[in-house]
């Protein structure tokens, strides 16, 4: 299957029935060329070049790729999205690193995939609703979270429910001073003339559009009145403002699994087990008396819908894949089979998934109608749209920037893809084979062990590490990581020491080594500064340094280190500690944590989310669930052994920690009272 070449060769595209998608043009039989990417001709009778590649689409019909513009990113859903005819996808954010990166054209020719455009990762509140979220907790969040992302050139912003309203504004105004849209739910306590007023706003979902009660909740879908939504219905359609309904999220919850079990064959482990989870806790009170509820809901969504359209809004078809039971591809053609079942004609339906969706993500200009000059995504299919959308699931043939995939060539690329996914499950099932650190000579055992790391089922990682005290008294804590590939991150191998004296860093080292690449980070306290290098085979990088009095150091985004967990063991006081953080791309940030012990566990509120690490009465940290966002990492124990002696107990203090938490709350209420609204914080 030699898809590499098939986007240098002149293509034409002869004798079908042609549906640019441009306003207030007619079908007609035409030939479309190919060439460099791009359409460069359509006309009825073009003289072809020598050489040109001569495909015949008589009978057949000519449409513009579909744009699914609601998903979540993941790239082992490439084919899946291509076999559907869906070329181009609105992200709502996930690795910032990863989705940035693999937007670049090279990256999306290597599969192929489809376009897709990012906010890099989305913005949220403090907890954040998602894993990968940026947390917003003050206004100056706000202007630096917006000004990095601006100079990563993401698309637009998109931003999650419960951000608070003054946060909301603040990262609106800092969107417009960047010139970029936000997209996402309409914001809670924000009225939605000022948040049209505030953005350039594309709204995500439905239920921000529910009108308010008095103390600030809002009506639910079981009990409003049509009637109710008549003043949004008129401000968005006046505004034209762009709306994505995701009907299919409602839809999905009043099905049962079973029709899409085979699906999961074609995705990661994790999903079987997210997705089986959704369906374990839906199953529980899936009685005929819920699903006359849901389809009510259902009924009133898409009256909604109809509404908003003959209103003069601009809704726009995203599926929300791939969250439970939606699945990537196929999602979409169910959302515009629902928008027909509302009453919207299948040709204006045709519209809004390729038109106005690539003007929604921006791409107006380059995708979304079949115009010369524009990018080359397009679809070959049997029947005709005008009549129904139905043979759009299974095009005769997909282009995506000028490559033509047969409808055997997708099936290929499928089944590659669900190939390649048993195997993965199939190594996931073999133990990582880890060497153990070793402790420099002199350096006395305390602890030593092997935990691994899952999320959502699947493996994230293994680490072996041990614990031993020098001659000065300072703890060394070394730990070798075992990274298994996943999709287009590469294996790789973390080795990382800690140097704790007293319960202060004093030294680290966190060398990774990924395909013939090797990074190095290294600190050392040099007077009361803590003093930085980094290097990238063996190329210097940067030197940078910090006041601050550091408490662990923690790989952030690169996976979290049970070094990190056994240097938090040994912090003696509750309250506020600070950390070391490694970005993605190894640089250092400082990051406030605060540390309370509970009757379980100590509880570690970090800035992405929290923890709780569970000791063993000799110090060996059992396992921890780190929160992200929702979504949870969990790393256990798989191993250990103190060596025959006491091992090195943690510092946990139930009792400590509800002090602690008393003293806070009696000073927030002393603050409150004074109207200064402050809060609470160890030192």
């Amino acid at each position: 299957m030699n898809i590499a070449t098939l986007c240098v060769q002149a293509v034409a595209l002869v004798g079908g029935t042609v549906h640019s998608m441009e306003p207030g043009a007619e079908p007609r039989i035409a030939t479309v060329l190919v060439e460099g990417g791009r359409i460069v001709a359509v006309a009825p009778d073009l003289e072809l070049a020598p050489g040109t590649r001569r495909i015949d689409c008589a009978g057949k019909h000519l449409v513009p790729g579909l744009v699914d513009a609601l998903v979540n990113f993941d790239p082992e859903h490439d084919a899946l999205y291509l076999a559907r005819g869906v070329t181009f996808l609105g992200d709502i954010g996930s690795d910032l690193e990863l989705a940035l990166t693999l937007r670049e054209p090279e990256w999306r020719d290597r599969t192929p995939g489809p376009g897709y455009a990012s906010p890099g990762a989305v913005l949220g509140g403090d907890p954040p609703s998602s894993p990968g979220a940026l947390i917003v907790r003050h206004a100056q969040d706000a202007a630096e979270l917006v000004e990095m992302l601006a100079s990563r050139d993401a698309d637009y912003l998109c931003v999650q429910p419960g951000l608070t309203p003054e946060n909301w504004r603040a990262l609106a105004a800092d969107a417009n001073t960047r010139g970029l849209s936000v997209k996402g739910p309409l914001p809670d306590g924000v009225p939605v003339e000022e948040a049209l007023d505030a953005a350039e706003l594309g709204v995500h979902f439905l239920d921000g559009l529910l009108p308010t009660l008095p103390d600030g909740k809002r009506v639910g879908w079981s009990i409003v009145l049509p009637r109710a939504l008549d003043p949004v219905v008129e401000l968005l359609g006046a505004r034209r403002t762009y709306v994505v309904p995701v009907l299919a999220s409602t839809a999905v919850r009043l099905e049962t699994p079973e029709a899409k079990l085979d699906a999961l064959e074609s995705m990661a482990s994790h999903y079987t087990v997210w997705w089986g989870n959704e369906w374990g806790a839906r199953q529980r009170s899936f009685t005929e008396q819920v699903l006359a509820d849901g389809n009510r809901v259902l009924e009133k969504q898409m009256a909604l819908v109809a509404r908003l359209d003959a209103a003069g809004a601009r809704v726009v078809p995203g599926s929300g894949a791939p969250h439970p039971w939606l699945v990537p591809g196929e999602a979409l053609h169910e959302e515009l089979a629902l928008w027909v079942k509302a009453g919207l004609a299948p040709y204006d339906v045709l519209a809004q998934a390729t038109r106005e969706g690539a003007a929604f993500l921006g791409q107006g200009d380059e995708r979304g109608t079949l115009t010369v000059g524009k990018v080359a995504d397009l679809l070959v299919v049997d029947g005709d749209p005008r009549e129904s959308l139905a043979s759009l699931r299974e095009p005769a043939s997909v282009v995506v920037r000028g490559r033509v995939l047969s409808s055997e060539t997708l099936g290929e690329l499928v089944a590659a893809v669900t190939a390649d996914q048993e195997a993965k499950r199939a190594a996931e099932r073999a133990p990582l084979e880890i060497a153990p650190p070793v402790l420099p000579e002199g350096v006395a055992p305390l602890l030593a062990g092997e935990v691994e790391t899952r999320a959502l089922g699947q493996r994230v990682s293994g680490e072996r590490w041990a614990v031993g005290r020098e001659a000065d008294g300072s703890l060394l804590l070394v730990g070798r990581m075992l990274r298994p590939a996943q999709g287009e991150i590469t294996a790789s191998e973390l080795q990382i020491q800690q140097r704790l004296l007293n319960g202060r860093l004093t030294a680290f080292s966190v060398r990774l080594l990924a395909e013939g690449q090797e990074v190095n980070v290294v600190g050392s306290l040099v007077g009361e500064r803590m003093q930085l290098r980094r290097e990238h085979n063996g190329v210097h990088l940067a030197t940078e340094n910090t006041d601050q009095v550091l408490h662990a150091l923690s790989l952030g985004s690169l996976g979290g280190s049970v070094t990190t967990a056994i240097a938090i063991g040994q912090r003696e006081r509750q309250g506020r500690l600070w950390v070391l953080a490694l970005g993605s791309l190894f640089e250092p940030g400082v990051m406030e944590w605060e540390l309370v012990d509970q009757p379980d566990g100590r509880l570690v509120r970090t800035h992405s989310g929290g923890m709780v690490i569970e000791f063993d009465e000799d110090g060996t940290p059992l396992g921890w669930a780190q929160e992200v966002g929702r979504g949870q990492l969990a790393t256990l124990s798989r191993e250990a052994s103190n060596f025959g002696g006491p091992g090195l107990p943690s510092r946990h203090d139930a009792a400590a920690g509800e002090a602690y938490v008393a003293e806070v709350q009696r000073r927030r209420a002393e603050a409150e009272q004074k109207g200064e609204g402050g809060t609470g914080g160890g030192g």
